[in-house]
């Protein structure tokens, strides 16, 4: 019932981090930067060939999806949060930005995407369990939530998602 799909893997090419809002996320990802801007130390020497397309079953889910999972709240709206980089989001004037995301776990939290920073080649955005967005190696240690689409002919049945109530599918 899973599908093979083509994964987007592009990066934002830039280390400007007001810029990490959900929408500027959603077009980093399908960008043609690969992500491999590291120039700076010997943490950007490896031969590594990066694409900005990946096709498979299983994956992780996107920095996006977690900008525009936000409800927002009567102190910030879903449209304020939407424009507000998740760098930030671990601040306090902002938290409402990740305090009312069904995506957000206590952990951090590996995501899709690579990030393009000068000092560090092995850069991958990652959720911070305080609810920022920022990358880290991706030789840390984080969570993984796996992350696949659906084949089109797959029917919901029952379940609202939780643990005692699993969602039911057929094909």
């Amino acid at each position: 019932m899973i599908d093979t799909i083509t994964w987007n893997t592009g990066s934002q090419g830039t280390a400007d981090n007001s810029l990490l809002n959900p929408t500027n996320m959603y077009n980093y990802e399908r960008s043609k930067n690969s992500g491999k801007i590291c120039s700076m130390n010997n943490r950007c020497n490896d031969t590594v060939v990066r694409t900005v397309t990946w096709v498979g079953q299983v994956g992780l889910m996107y920095p996006s999806d977690y900008g525009y999972a936000t409800i927002g709240s009567t102190s910030k709206s879903r449209e304020a949060c939407l424009e507000t980089s998740m760098y930030s989001w671990g601040e306090s004037e902002n938290s409402s930005c990740k305090g009312y995301n069904w995506l957000l776990t206590r952990g951090w939290q590996w995501t899709m995407t690579p990030a393009a920073y000068s000092s560090d080649s092995a850069a991958v955005f990652n959720i911070y369990g305080d609810g920022r967005l920022r990358y880290h190696s991706a030789f840390g240690i984080s969570d993984v939530y796996p992350t696949v689409y659906l084949k089109e002919d797959v029917k919901y049945i029952l379940g609202d998602g939780t643990v005692k109530n699993p969602y039911r599918i057929c094909a």
